[in-house]
């Protein structure tokens, strides 16, 4: 029972923090129609 928007702002929030690029997200990948995934780094 969550907003959608309210989730993606938190994702949004949580890649600016630790992605070097957030726009081309490497660590938390957005999987359509599930959800999120965390990536390792390589």
């Amino acid at each position: 029972m969550g907003d959608d928007s309210t989730i993606m702002v938190h994702i949004s929030n949580l890649r600016n923090k630790i992605e070097d690029e957030p726009k081309k997200p490497k660590i938390i990948k957005t999987i359509k129609g599930l959800g999120y995934k965390f990536e390792k780094e390589k």
